[in-house]
């Protein structure tokens, strides 16, 4: 690596300094979680010029004490690499405690394990519809025909929307979570928040049960929230919700393409969906989250400086064999699979795991008793892409048409 086409900051050890861009170093057809893996090789905690600059944390240890220690470590400048101007923040993710704590508050309730039997019912239903409609023709694209489809339904019912605005929030939330383009980015976020505003009217007027219903009543610090704290949140449930989700439904589908061992486990013993659920959420983490320094610190024997970005891959965290024996291997009779960060830790901890996990349940339970034999489309590609949320954004799926008429 030429060092001088960079700016390598002076405090930054020269054998620390990496040329990586965790958004174009592998794609197309890469296993993206073996690339990653290949970072266990190296430095455990590495500087690299790209995106910006910014640090890297490789080891779980680290990267659970980087997302428990908000103090030194912030969420008030954005969670993603490079840093993205926003006209407002978006609570609770992008604040932290105290503030985060009382935001988080009034969306609790929406992710209990009893608000999950209402959209369990929603899931499942959407699901079994989902797959029928394309259980006969013997493929699918699943990122797009399945994988997206399910969590923006899911959302739906979070805000009490109706089933034909589907369509047209899942074409923003696409453009928003996929897009390179910057523009085509603020144009849909713009076309977002004022779907979402025409909403908020709607229930300032007509207030009901659902989450934009308890925005539009709820109290923050004994004051009601803003305009721009109710888009920002609203945001959150539909783009955070729905990105993570189908990416991991993806990997997941994409696996079990190619281990019918593992889909006939699953078939002949569903009582350990469960532990399947979480062993495949360990192996297969998407998210690669970031924090920035709060303040000039030593972590782990390095000076970070105020404003510092760090990556803090749950990726990485998943396939670390500190953490985890043989972590490269799906075992779902593994024992501390729930030792995992794909869900983060700490105050951050993503407020959807519930919901998550009960997606990701739900699908193994309808996808294979309807298509328990399947593998990937022949002649047709696989594409995946890395970033702060990796995904295989075009999986074509087939299957014998021949066992299900």
């Amino acid at each position: 690596m030429n060092h001088a086409q960079f700016t390598i900051p002076s405090h930054v050890p020269p054998e620390l300094v990496v040329d990586f861009d965790y958004y174009t170093f592998a794609g197309g057809s890469d296993d993206l979680h073996l690339a990653w893996k290949k970072l266990h090789a190296g430095p455990e905690i590495f500087w690299t010029p790209r995106n910006e600059g910014h640090w890297v944390a490789t080891r779980a240890d680290d990267i659970d004490e980087i997302f428990k220690n908000y103090e030194q470590f912030t969420s008030t400048r954005g969670q993603s690499i490079p840093i993205k101007a926003k006209p407002f923040p978006f609570p609770p993710v992008e604040y932290d405690p105290p503030d985060h704590t009382e935001f988080r508050r009034l969306i609790v309730p929406f992710f209990s394990p009893k608000a999950m039997q209402t959209l369990e019912q929603r899931a499942r239903q959407l699901s079994i519809e989902l797959i029928e409609s394309f259980l006969g023709k013997g493929e699918c694209e699943f990122y797009g025909d399945f994988a997206l489809q399910m969590p923006i339904g899911i959302f739906l019912g979070l805000v009490d929307l109706p089933e034909s605005d589907r369509l047209g929030l899942l074409e923003l939330a696409n453009v928003v979570v996929r897009s390179p383009n910057m523009n085509e980015v603020q144009a849909a976020f713009a076309k977002t928040w004022a779907y979402l505003a025409e909403k908020i009217e709607e229930r300032r007027a007509r207030p009901g049960t659902d989450l934009i219903s308890a925005m539009v009543k709820g109290e923050v610090f004994g004051r009601a929230l803003t305009q721009q704290e109710m888009l920002g949140m609203g945001s959150v449930a539909l783009f955070g919700g729905l990105d993570t989700v189908a990416a991991t439904l993806g990997f997941v589908a994409d696996f079990l393409a190619h281990s019918p061992g593992h889909r006939q486990q699953v078939i002949a013993e569903p009582g350990i969906i469960p532990r399947a659920v979480e062993e495949l959420l360990r192996r297969f983490a998407v998210a690669n989250l970031a924090r920035t320094a709060a303040r000039d610190l030593q972590f782990r024997g390095l000076t970070i400086k105020q404003g510092e970005p760090i990556l803090i891959p749950s990726v990485l965290g998943g396939l670390d064999e500190r953490r985890f024996t043989d972590p490269l291997v799906v075992d779902f009779a593994r024992q501390d699979a729930l030792k995992h960060l794909t869900f983060g830790s700490g105050a951050h901890r993503c407020i959807g795991s519930l919901l998550a996990r009960t997606e990701l349940k739900i699908f193994l339970e309808e996808w294979l008793k309807r298509i328990p034999d399947f593998r990937l489309a022949p002649d047709k590609q696989r594409i995946s892409r890395s970033g702060s949320v990796m995904a295989i954004v075009q999986l074509p799926l087939s299957w014998d048409r021949t066992s299900f008429t």
